[in-house]
């Protein structure tokens, strides 16, 4: 899960969205750093 979110967050760069309110570089180091290690381990959910 955390290579799909660090891929998608690198098109976010090269179109310069912002993620969670920081920029996506940013947003990028605090996965690597594994703030986001408790969302990024929950089971992904598919809605019905």
């Amino acid at each position: 899960m955390k290579g799909a979110v660090l891929t998608i967050a690198g098109t976010c760069v090269s179109m310069g969205v912002n993620i969670e309110g920081v920029s996506a570089k940013e947003f990028q180091q605090q996965v690597r750093e594994g703030k986001w290690d408790s969302e990024l381990e929950e089971p992904l959910r598919e809605e019905k």
